[in-house]
């Protein structure tokens, strides 16, 4: 992992979006696999917590880009949580 993208798996992120007809969505991400590449990248696969069929990878920098997406809390009891 590179010290400048401190992402670790299970760690939450909040999708930034628009409203839609007046009402805000909300969408997080649970981190599923931190990849580093060779040439310092480091690559992010995130799922959806409400449909795990949902998966996306990004890079470190645009999952760090605050116009894209806000850290968020781990809760107990979300879909993702091993128990």
């Amino acid at each position: 992992m590179s010290r400048d993208y401190p992402i670790e798996i299970g760690q939450r992120f909040e999708e930034r979006q628009s409203a839609v007809f007046g009402r805000q969505r909300r969408t997080l991400w649970r981190v599923t696999a931190v990849t580093p590449r060779t040439d310092g990248l480091v690559h992010v696969t995130v799922v959806k917590e409400d449909d795990a069929t949902d998966m996306r990878t990004f890079s470190g920098p645009t999952l760090m880009d605050s116009s894209r997406f806000w850290p968020a809390p781990i809760e107990n009891g979300s879909p993702l949580t091993e128990d």
